[in-house]
């Protein structure tokens, strides 16, 4: 019965602390969303999670280089395509 009784109290320790867990998640998800961050809901909550571990978030940066020859000829040419597209 001991045993028994360990195991019941472990079980409700561990409801007790998801249980705060929980509480606290909803309370950094609302103040996320709130002055003076305005995230939306999905936003925030994706922000906890990957905060938390839950989830991971990879960040790729592209950089492009356009040769100063290839600058020029588009200079020249979008004025006018614009012209064009617009009926001037």
């Amino acid at each position: 019965m001991a045993k028994k009784a360990d195991a019941q109290a472990m079980e409700q320790e561990e409801r007790d602390a998801e249980g705060l867990e929980l509480n606290f998640i909803e309370e950094r998800i609302e103040k996320l969303m709130g002055k003076p961050f305005y995230y939306s809901r999905e936003q925030a909550q994706e922000l906890v999670q990957t905060e938390r571990g839950k989830v991971a978030k990879t960040i790729n940066e592209s950089k492009w280089n356009i040769a100063p020859e290839t600058r020029e000829m588009i200079e020249k040419i979008v004025p006018d395509m614009t012209a064009k597209i617009l009926g001037r």
